[in-house]
């Protein structure tokens, strides 16, 4: 066997199979090149581990895991949504906009008709005040469709796209064990986790700390869990 430098690294974080690393501990035993830079990438390991670990902010890797997906979605959640959601939304967004654009055209600019019309006729005639209490009626229903397409269309699409956005790494971290403990305090350490689509509901999932690499494959129809590496299946176990 040659020198077996490019399998160190993955022999120190466990990556090799069974066979590769019986290969690679006794090709060490008869090599004291690669045992030498073996045990130099012990000791930076070891190093590494021993230095101070800065806490992040709380709730810092979720908004940034967020982010990450929204980017690399690049809106493809719209795909997602029922065709009656979609429709739904998009009506509710043109009457927010039209309600919007008219409010702020009569607060720039009011119509000369409306100027006459309060120049012509007293505020304390019956014809004055039926046309106010019509004016404030009108802003009052404007008003509530305002808020009713503020509040229903972004509700209806978080629901939608709440798997697709952010399913696969909470389902991951949130794992849960007999000890009582989620898989992410269970890995510990820092973490950086992404998530990549394979195909309809099944998703690819790497938690990258300052040892390891864990990477499992997640199905979120049937809401199971496999690793795809040796140390994450070591860690389901």
């Amino acid at each position: 066997m040659s020198h077996v430098k490019e399998l160190l690294s993955p022999y120190i974080d466990h990556e090799l199979s069974a066979e590769q690393s019986r290969a690679v501990e006794t090709h060490i035993t008869n090599c004291p090149d690669c045992r030498r830079d073996l045990e130099e990438m012990l000791s930076v390991v070891g190093k590494i581990k021993e230095l101070p670990q800065e806490s992040l902010p709380v709730g810092f890797m979720e908004r940034l895991e967020w982010k990450r997906e929204s980017l690399r979605s690049k809106y493809n959640w719209w795909f997602f949504l029922p065709f009656q959601v979609k429709i739904t939304a998009l009506a509710m967004t043109g009457v927010l906009v039209t309600v919007l654009v008219v409010e702020r055209t009569k607060e720039r600019k009011p119509s000369e008709g409306v100027l006459e019309s309060k120049q012509e006729m007293p505020a304390e005639s019956p014809i004055a005040r039926g046309n106010l209490q019509n004016e404030a009626g009108r802003r009052e229903r404007m008003s509530k469709a305002v808020m009713v397409a503020g509040a229903s269309a972004p509700t209806m699409a978080s629901e939608a796209d709440k798997d697709v956005l952010r399913g696969p790494v909470e389902f991951v971290k949130t794992y849960p064990f007999k000890d009582g403990r989620t898989l992410s305090q269970k890995i510990g350490s820092s973490q950086r986790w992404s998530s990549r689509k394979l195909k309809e509901n099944i998703y690819k999932v790497t938690c990258q700390t300052r040892t390891y690499a864990y990477v499992f494959q997640v199905n979120l129809e049937s809401r199971t869990i496999k690793g795809l590496n040796p140390v994450s299946k070591r860690i389901l176990q």
